[in-house]
C-alpha cells in the first residue's frame, strides 16, 4: 500500500472512531489529525474539509460496494450487503445520516433509478417506452426504495436487512411487472373516475 494511501486510511479512521464518540457538528480538523497524528496540511491534502471527508466515506463504506458488478439479477444481494454494512457501523451511520444534506440520498437514488430504467428497458423489448414515462416510473421507485431505507436507518435500524430488502424486492417486483403491463396495455397514466 502506498504512503500516501495509508495516510488517507488513517485520517478516515480516525474520522470513523470519533463519530463512534461525538456528534458529526462536534468533530474538527483538529480533533481528527490529533487522532491520527498528522497536521492539518495533509488532512487537506487528502480532503477539502470533513463533508468531503464523510462524502468519501460514505463511497468506501457503500457506494463503491453497492455499485460493483451490480445488475438486475443481482442487485437484492448488492443492496443487502449495503444496508449490512450500514448497521454494522450503526452508530457512525445513524451520526452522519443526522447531518447529510440529502447528497448521500440522491446519490443513491440516481442510481436506483437507472437499475429501474434498465430493468424497464429489459422487460419492454421491442416495445419502446417513451423517456418521460420510463423516468417516471424508474424515479417513482427509486423514491420508494431509498425512502423506505432512510425512515428504516432513522428509526434505528430495526429489523435485519435482509427482511428489509425482501420487503423491498417483493413490493417492487409485483409493481414493476403491473406497471409495464399497463404501460404496454396504453393505461398506465389514464386516470379512471372514482
Amino acid at each position: 500500500m502506498a504512503k500516501g494511501d495509508m495516510t488517507r486510511d488513517a485520517i478516515i479512521n480516525a474520522f470513523m472512531e470519533l463519530m463512534e464518540e461525538k456528534s458529526f457538528t462536534e468533530i474538527t480538523i483538529s480533533n481528527i489529525t490529533e487522532k491520527c497524528g498528522l497536521n492539518r496540511l495533509t488532512f487537506y491534502y487528502h480532503f477539502q474539509d470533513k463533508y468531503d471527508l464523510l462524502n468519501q466515506v460514505y463511497d468506501l463504506l457503500i457506494m463503491f460496494p453497492f455499485q460493483q458488478g451490480l445488475a438486475f439479477d443481482n442487485w437484492t444481494l448488492h443492496l443487502c450487503d449495503a444496508l449490512t454494512t450500514v448497521k454494522a457501523h450503526k452508530k457512525f451511520s445513524m451520526n452522519a445520516m443526522e447531518h447529510d444534506n440529502g447528497e448521500l440520498s440522491d446519490h443513491i437514488r440516481a442510481i436506483i433509478s437507472q437499475l429501474f430504467r434498465d430493468i424497464i428497458d429489459d422487460m419492454t423489448p421491442g416495445n419502446e417506452m417513451n423517456e418521460e414515462d420510463k423516468k417516471f416510473l424508474a424515479d417513482f421507485f427509486s423514491y420508494g426504495v431509498v425512502g423506505t431505507i432512510n425512515d428504516w436507518a432513522k428509526s434505528g435500524m430495526v429489523g435485519e436487512p435482509e427482511q428489509l430488502v425482501n420487503r423491498i424486492a417483493h413490493t417492487i417486483n409485483d409493481g414493476r411487472r403491473i406497471a409495464v403491463e399497463r404501460y404496454l396495455a396504453g393505461d398506465l397514466f389514464h386516470v379512471t373516475e372514482i
